[in-house]
């Protein structure tokens, strides 16, 4: 049976606890390492996006009907950033009125959250089976 569950991770990079959401396919009939979707939220989102996209009923009707391979669907908090590396002080700038979140947030996703995925999931661990979007 497939699931999202809410994972948290302590970044080094951002010095402070953060959390992805995961996607995980039912792989009862399908053997083998999967790729994964790392699904960046953009701006107004969080690490819970996939559940108010119900990304589980999308991707396994998907699945079910042959349109995609299993995959794995990655969707870690970014904060009210772009992912990029804007600071080396993690935290908060006010600009007219909207708080904008500065870090090393490029680093916490290819240094960490990327090797925490293929470390502890059946994924496949080359450039060419992981996508961004």
């Amino acid at each position: 049976m497939s699931a999202i569950r809410i994972v948290k991770l302590h970044s080094n990079a951002l010095k402070k606890l953060m959390a992805f959401s995961i996607y995980l396919p039912d792989t009862k009939n399908y053997s083998g390492e999967l790729l994964v979707l790392y699904f960046l939220h953009g701006r107004n989102g969080n690490e819970h996006f996939l559940e108010q996209l119900d990304v589980k009923t999308i991707t396994d009707r998907l699945i079910k009907e042959g349109n995609i391979n299993p995959m794995m669907i990655v969707c870690p908090k970014m904060d009210y950033t772009r992912g990029l590396n804007t600071s080396d002080c993690s935290g908060q700038i006010l600009n007219d009125e909207m708080a904008i979140d500065v870090g090393r947030y490029e680093d916490y996703f290819i240094h960490e959250i990327i090797p925490h995925i293929e470390s502890n999931f059946s994924v496949l661990s080359d450039k060419s089976s992981r996508f961004v979007g």
